[in-house]
């Protein structure tokens, strides 16, 4: 694992002292409610293709409790994930190495995070940590801010992910009242991004 971090790391490097970068900040509160931020690098080439690399941090599900003069969170799933992405854009202008309109993505999505639960007020919360590893495939759609080299994107994907806990989930109210899917092992994107070509 080890060597394949390095590896990585090496092309990393490698490809930034050679052709064209972005940086982007990206957001998913705005579209979704769902408090997800996060920062990307891409890789331009005179090809359609990009690869690139995200983090992203926030809130992937929560439910609060309303109490009679106050809300109580009852349930929540936080983290942190590195997203490494490649994208493949359309269109006759990607063809000479302009990167905007519609592109289409794969992307894989590794995520350490943390559960918290509790049924009821006044009891003691049951909290895990895990991490998931998984990847999914999206669209979306960038344009230009004009002759400055900024940029605005929006994007929307889907993934399937493996979560991986230390300890076994116990029954809980709170987590079925949180949501009819399971927020750890599915990745939905749906993010609007401002960034910069360099």
């Amino acid at each position: 694992m080890r060597a394949i971090l390095c590896s990585g790391l090496f092309l990393l490097l490698f490809s930034c002292a050679f052709g064209q970068h972005g940086l982007r900040l990206q957001n998913s509160y705005f579209l979704s409610g769902q408090p997800l931020f996060g920062l990307g690098y891409e890789h331009y080439s005179s090809t359609p293709w990009t690869y690139g690399v995200g983090f992203e941090f926030g809130r992937y599900a929560y439910h609060e409790q309303d109490l009679i003069n106050a809300t109580m969170e009852e349930y929540s799933i936080h983290g942190f994930a590195v997203v490494p992405e490649a994208r493949y854009y359309l269109g006759a202008q990607a063809k000479e190495g302009i990167h905007q309109g519609v592109f289409t993505l794969a992307f894989a999505h590794l995520r350490k995070m943390n559960e918290y639960s509790v049924d009821n007020p006044g009891t003691s919360a049951y909290v895990r940590k895990g991490a998931s590893l998984g990847g999914g495939l999206g669209i979306g759609y960038r344009t230009a801010c004009g002759d400055f080299p900024l940029f605005v994107e929006i994007l929307a994907g889907f993934g399937k992910a493996h979560a991986f806990w230390q300890n076994q989930a116990t029954d809980s109210d709170a987590r079925a009242r949180a949501g009819s899917f399971d927020s750890s092992s599915l990745v939905y994107r749906l993010e609007l991004a401002v960034g910069y070509r360099f």
